[in-house]
């Protein structure tokens, strides 16, 4: 385009609109699409997307303010902005970005970090401004050498990264503006924008305000990385002891599912000493690894050799997989257990127990929506079975309670619903269980209970005198089961009743329960182990140092 000597009109920059805007546009769809494929595909911590083609009347006061001579220097017609919920995602996101570059590919022209060099080696959040800036500084080289990201400073309080990004259409490249900013920094440029940005005589206090709110601000997206901070350890720590639970209880076979070959002859014997060894087992959650060695050696046995024939029977190949998939599962080895569930889905997906072990295979591995899809159709089609294993049934209802428990406050209830079925089929078929099954089943039913309570769960009628009676029932356990969990639990009921009342004779008695877990805690055989164990300092902790 030729030089403009006159100044920039109005209808200069929509003739300019009408030949090129266009091609803005698909740039701008390019890059667009190529951010939104890149969240799904590395599920960057993105909050929103937007994107926006800079309005004709925009331009042309534009021109006015930076003193344009040529519109084809403008590099914002095309702009996107790229939220996040916390400053620590900046990185992630600003190494994805670098990627798309290379990728469709792009050329990078500028990045530019907006008031982000901070002086004050005092301030709470110098450190990490500093690690931030080293960061983008160091991958943009390693990524594009030859582009050197500039410190700016904007006396307005503005904080941003920016980036030029053209892409290629019709022959030519259209470049892009793409402003990297937290929801805190947007909402202040919002704002800013709103009342001073591009305004004539702005009051000096709306000024200097401006300045110390963007300090204001700064402060608190620091304290928001620090409690995603504090919240990603307890999720790991969470995730981590999910990860080492391991699967619910061996779980027996309906008679119709075992093969007549398997039930009498040479193969019954090496069969029934491999049942014999895991039946109510969970090595993994014993942390008995004698245990779980000695079932693979009997398994091994067992399956090697079995007659080509024998093998390639449907009943024989379903119940082999099973046990190799359980084994696999309680070893921690999740890939090789899905993989073998997988495998006998199209054939025997109808079969509640293969549901039931993907339910929990899913859920270790965060896949929260499938391992609740599967544990429902689990429950459904042992419904449907004419010869209940009701074993079977309760471990499928007491895992459902633990998952809907770990889920949180808004699941609870359904976590005690859980449990009352499993109470209800306890009760229906003691001959099934041991002693150590009706102890942690009235603890759950307990701590579910209590928890449905404090937090005013109105769904469940009469729910206080439940609690009381499930406390009652939890105390006579302690005559047979003296768990930590046990203790826990007890200590936390009275501790909350001591809040709500301030009798002091219920936090003496909460006190006194802390000092039977401490002195249990090492036999604590807790689902979640690593869970339980914080649990209990953090009850511990609290009940303490009441006064």
């Amino acid at each position: 385009m030729e030089k403009q000597d006159n100044p920039i009109t109005l209808d200069d920059v929509k003739i300019f609109y009408k030949k090129k805007i266009g091609c803005y546009q698909s740039a701008l769809d390019l890059l667009t699409n190529a951010i939104n494929e890149k969240q799904k595909e590395k599920k960057l911590p993105i909050y929103i997307i937007k994107s926006r083609i800079k309005a004709e009347e925009s331009t042309f006061l534009k021109t006015k303010r930076d003193k344009a001579k040529l519109l084809g220097d403008i590099t914002d017609y095309a702009g996107v902005r790229i939220l996040c919920l916390f400053k620590q995602d900046l990185e992630e996101i600003h190494d994805a970005l670098l990627e798309i570059c290379k990728d469709l590919p792009a050329e990078l022209r500028e990045i530019t970090l907006y008031n982000w060099e901070k002086e004050e080696k005092m301030n709470i959040y110098f450190e990490e401004d500093k690690r931030l800036i080293e960061a983008i500084m160091g991958h943009s080289k390693e990524s594009f050498p030859d582009i050197i990201p500039e410190q700016k400073t904007k006396e307005s309080g503005y904080k941003s990264l920016h980036y030029i990004i053209s892409l290629n259409v019709a022959g030519r490249n259209w470049p892009i503006e793409v402003q990297l900013r937290t929801i805190l920094q947007d909402a202040w440029g919002e704002l800013e924008h709103s009342l001073s940005y591009k305004k004539g005589n702005i009051h000096p206090h709306v000024k200097k305000s401006f300045v110390l709110l963007s300090r204001d601000l700064d402060t608190n997206d620091y304290l928001l990385s620090h409690l995603k901070s504090i919240a990603e350890k307890e999720r790991y720590g969470t995730h981590y002891s999910i990860m080492k639970a391991g699967p619910t209880k061996w779980l027996d076979y309906e008679d119709s599912l075992i093969p007549i070959e398997l039930k009498q002859g040479e193969h019954k014997a090496p069969l029934d000493r491999y049942r014999e060894c895991v039946r109510g087992q969970n090595p993994r959650q014993k942390r008995d690894l004698k245990l779980l060695k000695e079932a693979r050696q009997l398994f091994d046995k067992f399956t090697n050799p079995l007659p080509t024939g024998l093998s390639n029977k449907k009943e024989v190949k379903y119940l082999i997989n099973m046990e190799n998939a359980w084994l696999y599962f309680s070893e921690g080895n999740h890939k090789e257990a899905e993989k073998v569930y997988k495998f006998l889905i199209p054939e025997f997906k109808d079969n509640y127990i293969l549901q039931f072990r993907l339910g929990e295979l899913y859920f270790i591995q965060d896949k929260i929506t499938e391992a609740l899809e599967a544990m429902d159709k689990s429950e459904a089609l042992s419904a449907k079975e004419e010869n209940v294993n009701y074993e079977n049934m309760y471990r499928n209802k007491v895992k459902l309670a633990s998952i809907y428990w770990m889920l949180g406050k808004t699941y609870i209830h359904l976590s005690f619903e859980k449990m009352r079925e499993a109470e209800q089929i306890y009760e229906s078929h003691k001959e099934l269980f041991d002693k150590n099954d009706y102890g942690s089943l009235i603890n759950n039913l307990c701590w579910y209970s209590l928890d449905n309570y404090l937090i005013g769960n109105e769904k469940i009628p009469g729910l206080l005198d439940i609690v009381k009676t499930y406390y009652d029932k939890l105390e006579k356990c302690l005559d047979t089961d003296k768990s930590s969990n046990n203790y826990d639990t007890l200590a936390w009921f009275c501790y909350q009743f001591y809040l709500k009342g301030k009798d002091i004779k219920y936090l003496e008695k909460a006190r006194d329960y802390c000092d039977k877990v401490i002195e249990t805690e090492k036999d604590n055989d807790a689902t979640f182990l690593f869970t339980s164990y914080k649990i209990h300092i953090d009850h511990i902790q609290e009940i303490m140092s009441a006064k």
